[in-house]
């Protein structure tokens, strides 16, 4: 999948996401997660749909994943403190 491809489908994650259907967008973020698995913004969108399913340690490892990435991303820090 090419960059802009994973931007489409991280986008109708969000969407899915923001209509509460945060089960669809885990599965579509999985598929991105598989295939690149440094894409900050598919971990990141995972572990909160996986923290709305209440997966909580799904979720956090999700986060913590996207902080390896990304350390310095402040709201990735603050759902990480809510998913514990």
């Amino acid at each position: 999948m090419s960059n802009h491809e994973n931007q489409d489908v991280i986008n109708e994650a969000l969407g899915l996401l923001r209509g509460g259907n945060s089960s669809a967008a885990e599965s579509l973020l999985a598929g991105i997660v598989d295939q690149d698995p440094d894409n900050f913004d598919a971990l990141r969108l995972r572990g909160i749909a996986c923290h709305l399913q209440e997966k909580h340690e799904d979720a956090v490892g999700f986060l913590k994943e996207a902080l390896s990435v990304d350390p310095g991303s402040a709201q990735t820090h603050y759902n990480l403190g809510v998913a514990l």
